[in-house]
């Protein structure tokens, strides 16, 4: 069978604008941009732990991306200029920066530390089975092996996938 009539074949439960809306990087209004950046005590310390501006901007973009929607995103500078101009004027307004990228070990040990401050954790083996218990021939949901769950998830989880890495439970 080729693969378009495997797509053919497939149930449509959501519209493009539907998974847009659930699983696109957030367009956030200037309302928006003041709850999803704003920063608690715990996550300006986490902050506090980068050493460079830059590294310090992209953080605050992807933890607010999270809290949004629960996913990372590959994203480049130039298609969040808005947020990024909003988070200098507010953190760093006495700072000029043309060069905004990050190296991949730095987003990535970034996205470490936002799991970390978000509450979820790595599974093993055992939550693996209890999610087997709660999820029988949920297969699709550890795909890749690597399920990152919140302490609570195995009470009801909703996956979520990007990237490789898949969430259980929400921000919160």
């Amino acid at each position: 069978m080729t693969a378009s009539k495997n797509t053919e074949k497939r149930l449509r439960i959501l519209d493009e604008d539907e998974i847009e809306a659930l699983y696109a990087r957030p367009h956030f209004t200037e309302e928006e941009r003041i709850e999803y950046f704003s920063l608690s005590l715990t996550e300006m310390a986490a902050l506090e732990q980068l050493h460079s501006i830059k590294a310090r901007i992209y953080f605050i973009l992807q933890l607010g991306y999270v809290k949004a929607r629960q996913l990372f995103f590959s994203f480049s500078l130039e298609k969040v200029e808005d947020d990024v101009r909003f988070i200098r004027a507010r953190y760093f307004s006495d700072i000029l920066l043309t060069d905004l990228e990050i190296t991949k070990v730095t987003r990535l040990k970034q996205q470490r530390l936002i799991l970390e401050l978000c509450g979820y954790r790595h599974c093993g083996a055992k939550e693996r089975r209890q999610l087997d218990v709660k999820a029988p021939g949920g297969d699709d949901f550890r795909q890749t092996g690597l399920c990152v769950s919140r302490a609570d998830a195995l009470s009801g989880p909703t996956a979520r996938r990007d990237a490789g890495l898949q969430f259980a439970a929400g921000y919160g």
